[in-house]
Order: structure tokens, then C-alpha cells, then sequence
């Protein structure tokens, strides 16, 4: 009797055991995941940070040409919560198709998303 209680409890043991793993290993995946996902939104997040110094740059190397028109000062934009560019361009160049022109000027700060914008980012608008 002592021998089968003996089985059963090892027996047990081992499915317990199973499962812990299991439960072990899912949470160790979701908190790898969950880790890339700050660690990506905190690279994404100090690229918004240098967003100034990078406008800074941008007008200091196109203040010799006149993409402003007649050496007017530069106009610039600050990203709301649930801005697009197409809606920055809407609003303020009054034609949403002009979302490019935004885009074009503030490649740098913005990265290669375009559709991937973050709020209080400064951007150059161009001129109306």
C-alpha cells in the first residue's frame, strides 16, 4: 500500500511539476516581450527628446535657401494627442494631401514612419 501511495505521489509530483514549468516559461515570454516594447518606446520616446535640437539643425542648414518664400520666419508645429500628419496639414496648410510636404521637412525628427508621430514633437511646417 505504502508503495502504491508512493507511485501516486511522484505521479503527481511530476504533472505539478509540468505544469509550474509551463506557467514559468509563458510569464518569462510575455515579460520578454513586454521588456522589447519599453525598450522600444523608450528609443522611440529620446529620438522625440533631441526633436528640438534636430529642427534646430534643419533651419540652420536651409535658412541660405528661400524655401520660405521672402525670408519670412520658419512656422512651426507642436504634435497633440491623436495628431496625423494629414490632419497637421489640413489644419494648418489647409490641404491634407500637403501631409508629404511636413513629412519631407521633418524626416529626421520624425524617423522613417511617417504615420508614427509622438505628442509635444516640434516640426517645421512649409510655407502656405
Amino acid at each position: 500500500m505504502d508503495e502504491i501511495d508512493l507511485k501516486q505521489l511522484i505521479k503527481g509530483f511530476r504533472e505539478k511539476t509540468h505544469l509550474l514549468v509551463f506557467i514559468v516559461g509563458f510569464l518569462s515570454v510575455i515579460l520578454l516581450a513586454t521588456n522589447i516594447l519599453i525598450i522600444s518606446m523608450n528609443k522611440r520616446i529620446s529620438q522625440g527628446r533631441i526633436s528640438d535640437q534636430a529642427v534646430s539643425t534643419q533651419v540652420d542648414e536651409i535658412k541660405n535657401f528661400e524655401i520660405f518664400g521672402q525670408n519670412s520666419v520658419p512656422n512651426y508645429y507642436i504634435v497633440k494627442v491623436n495628431d496625423s500628419l494629414w490632419k497637421i496639414a489640413d489644419q494648418e496648410l489647409l490641404d491634407s494631401y500637403r501631409w508629404m510636404e511636413i513629412y519631407q521637412l521633418n524626416n529626421q525628427i520624425i524617423g522613417k514612419n511617417p504615420d508614427l508621430i509622438f505628442p509635444n514633437t516640434k516640426l517645421l511646417l512649409p510655407r502656405l
